[in-house]
């Protein structure tokens, strides 16, 4: 009786362990695709300084983070439902700049998504050549 007890005690702990391996190995990404869009992306002032020629000083370059949306970037298509822009502005000119970044979970979005993106930037290319 005793080996009976412990042969089923042994098969249901087996079983409960291979249950637990089976439900955390399909979560592999419990992070949610909305909060993996704004990884990417610096959320804060980016300085870098450049080397100069010779024996020219090194100079040094500044965005300004002005601000930030979880949506789709309004100068592209929308590309993925989890996207997050951000908006720069340079310290020295005043130049505008947008960092982007777009999050997929689904392999044939991506790839639909890349040749739109790819047509898009051709056909700005190709608008500022006639310019």
């Amino acid at each position: 009786m005793k080996k009976i007890i412990f042969t089923g005690v042994v098969l249901l702990c087996a079983c409960l362990m291979i249950a637990a391996f089976i439900f955390f190995s399909t979560m592999t990404d419990p992070i949610p695709p909305q909060v993996r869009a704004g990884w990417y992306l610096p959320g804060q002032n980016i300085v870098w300084t450049t080397s100069g020629k010779d024996f020219e000083p090194a100079g040094q370059e500044r965005l300004i983070l002005a601000g930030n949306r979880d949506a789709s970037t309004p100068q592209f298509p929308m590309l993925s439902q989890f996207s997050r822009y951000e908006n720069y502005t340079h310290f020295g000119t005043n130049d505008q700049y947008v960092i982007a970044a777009w999050y997929f979970n689904d392999e044939r979005k991506f790839l639909e998504s890349q040749k739109i993106l790819v047509a898009f930037l051709e056909m700005k290319e190709r608008s500022h050549r006639l310019t």
